[in-house]
């Protein structure tokens, strides 16, 4: 089954927490699950992290963890080349 979990957020649209507790009041055993991650680098890690420890293995943890790149410095050609 799907579960749509957000750390912080509207509780009538999603299910609100951490997500290693809402899997865990769900589930007796998380080896079976998959996760799903998206979101800032530094969450995506820590919460990757912690499924693992939980019990997920890491070949069931997709992540896609939201970067952004550098500012050109000042005077940089600001065209894309392939």
């Amino acid at each position: 089954s799907y579960r749509e979990v957000v750390l912080k957020g509207d509780a009538n649209e999603f299910r609100v927490g951490d997500i290693t507790d809402v899997l865990m009041q769900d589930f007796d055993q998380l080896k079976n699950c998959k996760a799903y991650l998206c979101g800032d680098a530094n969450l995506v890690s820590a919460i990757r992290k912690k499924l693992f420890i939980a019990g997920i293995p890491m070949r069931q943890i997709q992540a896609d963890a939201f970067v952004t790149a550098k500012p050109l410095p000042k005077g940089a050609n600001h065209e894309l080349r392939s």
